[in-house]
């Protein structure tokens, strides 16, 4: 579809300044242009900035997801003193524990479930402690120092394992992301249709008043030559009266035609954040610079189901649907994991004897190997939420459908109603620019009087009808053309959204 104008050839360069209009404020009297119009609401529309908002929320979903598995370092240090009484030939002996520890450990999860920590602790300990039940007197052993370097591995088989139970979240957040962009893309394009048709209904109504102003004033001025031919006897009162009632039927006109004008300047003024004081002095600067272009039915339609946000939206929802399933598909599995541990620890101490002790000329090692089985008792929820989650998945899919129906026959109904309205506006021009010729006509037979005034009145009765038909016509293919711009995916991205993102 070609642009409404050559005006909107830039709005995606221009769109980015949006905040910057939004802060300015105040009274708008100047010509609004549908670039100015569709900056202004794109800077103060709620729905707008709250799927802006979405975007960024669901952006740091996907990074939280992502980051989930990230390794974490923990540390812990800590200190303990505490005593004792032994019972010696002497009485009750004092003995005292001083101790000091440390550990470091670093966790972590792989893509395919693995979990897995490598961990340190070292330890000091000192103790004053009674040796000899005859005597109340303490030996003071230490410092004794102990250091540990252990790997402990758990790897799930069933539940839980390989990437597409690990990296179910992280998809899911991308398809939600990825629905959040495609909400905003729909948001912009309908808030662009809606301003866009705000703005031609407002010029086709500033068009109209001036027609119906025009053949007012064009009444008045034949009713002041027909009461001076009344006067000088040249022609009947009853003329008179005709032209009369005419001119009272235009300022009829007239005075709707300025309160449909008033409507249209408070719709668009309300879409483009304009005070309401102001919408009076809201007025088009541009008109139609012709007729919209219109491609091939089935090209269109098939321009629609490639790049529609609404289906390229629900697509996405089918995809999240499905990673739903693959999770409850996960979750209804038996739980199966295999466990590993190994340690090795040394001991240092300043004796007697001292230094390091590692007996056999190695560390003390220690493994563990296992499974762990978990069986549901009786029905389990989790095959509850996979039904949940296929039922889901067929309705996501299911309405895809239905929407690739409906809009195959909207895109259709859009393009012949374009079409028509395209042939509409030909037929109008012709018939306005003949219509005005059969007027003038009329006018310079009844100067010669070989013609009624009656004709005159109804001729450019006529004529003025055809040009509000011509301007209804053009608007109205305008509007359709803006429909299906909506539709196939192309109002948006002419918009260029991403410049508005925060």
């Amino acid at each position: 579809m070609t642009r409404l104008s050559t005006n909107f050839q830039s709005l995606a360069r221009r769109l980015g300044v949006v905040l910057a209009i939004a802060a300015g404020g105040g009274a708008y009297a100047q010509p609004l242009t549908p670039d100015e119009a569709l900056r202004r609401a794109a800077a103060r529309s709620p729905e707008l900035q709250a799927a802006l908002s979405d975007v960024v929320a669901a952006r740091a979903s996907v990074h939280i997801q992502d980051r989930s598995r990230d390794a974490v370092l923990t540390a812990n240090a800590q200190g303990a003193y505490s005593e004792s009484f032994s019972d010696t030939s002497e009485g009750a002996a004092l003995n005292s524990n001083r101790r000091i520890a440390a550990d470091v450990s670093i966790h972590t999860t792989t893509s395919i479930g693995t979990q897995w920590s490598a961990g340190f602790s070292t330890g000091a300990r000192w103790q004053t402690i009674n040796r000899d039940p005859t005597t109340t007197a303490g030996v003071t052993l230490g410092p004794t120092i102990a250091a540990e370097l252990s790997v402990d591995v758990t790897q799930p088989l069933l539940r839980g394992g390989g990437e597409s139970a690990v990296l179910s979240s992280l998809r899911v957040a991308r398809s939600q992301a990825e629905q959040a962009e495609l909400e905003k893309d729909e948001a912009t394009s309908r808030l662009a249709l809606d301003v866009l048709s705000a703005f031609w209904d407002l010029w086709v109504a500033e068009q109209s008043l001036v027609v119906e102003r025009t053949g007012l004033e064009l009444t008045l001025r034949q009713k002041g030559d027909m009461d001076t031919r009344v006067k000088l006897g040249i022609m009947a009162e009853i003329d008179l009266l005709r032209l009369a009632s005419e001119a009272a039927s235009r300022r009829q006109r007239v005075t709707d035609s300025e309160a449909t004008l008033a409507d249209r300047q408070m719709a668009l003024a309300r879409l483009t954040g304009i005070p309401y004081a102001d919408s009076s002095s809201l007025s088009t600067a541009a008109a139609p610079a012709g007729q919209p272009t219109v491609v091939g039915a089935e090209a269109t339609i098939v321009l629609a189901l490639r790049q529609s946000p609404e289906l390229a939206r629900l697509a996405a929802g089918i995809e999240q649907s499905k990673e739903g399933v693959r999770a409850a598909q996960n979750a209804a599995q038996t739980r199966l994991d295999a466990w590993a541990s190994l340690a090795a620890g040394g001991l240092w101490t300043e004796g007697p004897p001292s230094g390091l002790e590692l007996p056999g000329g190695r560390p003390a090692l220690s493994a563990l190997v296992g499974l762990t089985l978990e069986l549901p008792l009786g029905d389990a929820s989790a095959d509850a939420r996979l039904d949940q989650a296929r039922a889901n998945l067929r309705s996501a899919t299911l309405r895809q459908d239905a929407r690739i129906e409906t809009l195959t026959l909207e895109v259709a109904r859009l393009h012949r109603s374009l079409q028509a309205a395209k042939d509409a506006v030909r037929t109008a021009s012709e018939t306005a620019e003949i219509a005005t010729r059969l007027a003038e006509y009329e006018e310079q037979k009844l100067k010669l009087g070989s013609s009624l005034i009656i004709d005159l009145v109804s001729a450019q009765q006529a004529g003025r009808e055809a040009e509000l038909t011509r301007l209804r016509a053009q608007a109205q293919a305008e509007r359709l053309a803006l429909q299906l711009d909506h539709l196939t995916g192309t109002l948006v991205a002419r918009i260029a959204t991403s410049e508005t993102s925060p």
